[in-house]
């Protein structure tokens, strides 16, 4: 069974997914991979399209994802890549990805960061009673040192 996805103006099969995995592969001289590993990227690029019926076109971020499973089974001793790699690989970005929302946040929660809201002037209510302009405010970024 043969699934077609949209990437943009053009269709890609997951045949066609699969030889650009192959072709990404022996290029830069990496591990083969096996279905369940391609199987994978498939469904990581769907995810990173947003869309079901869609296909990420991002063929440099899905070379990135095959290089750093790639690294998984070497660490592994593997001769191939299998889906438990790029599943590692999906893991280890999401976490990389984490690590600076959670820094914010540890500061947030120190005191050593503080938010700053700050309304724009087209954004507040004008009541008929006021007769001076309305100036804008700076945006600033406030922090405090310990």
């Amino acid at each position: 069974m043969s699934f077609w996805y949209k990437t943009g103006a053009y269709r890609i099969s997951d045949h066609q997914f699969a030889e650009f995995v192959k072709m990404a592969t022996d290029e830069e001289k990496l591990r083969a991979l096996d279905r369940s590993a391609v199987a994978a990227l498939v469904e990581q690029a769907v995810r990173m399209s947003g869309r079901q019926a869609k296909i990420s076109t991002s063929f440099p971020a899905v070379s990135d994802l095959i290089r750093e499973a790639d690294f998984w089974a070497g660490q592994e001793n593997q001769s191939v890549v299998g889906e438990q790699h790029v599943d590692r690989t999906i893991e280890a970005r999401i976490f990389r990805s984490n690590l600076a929302e959670e820094r914010i946040q540890e500061m947030i929660d120190r005191g050593t960061l503080m938010k700053a809201f700050i309304s724009s002037p087209a954004k507040r209510p004008v009541h008929s009673r006021q007769t001076a302009p309305i100036r804008k405010k700076r945006s600033t970024f406030l922090s405090t040192v310990n």
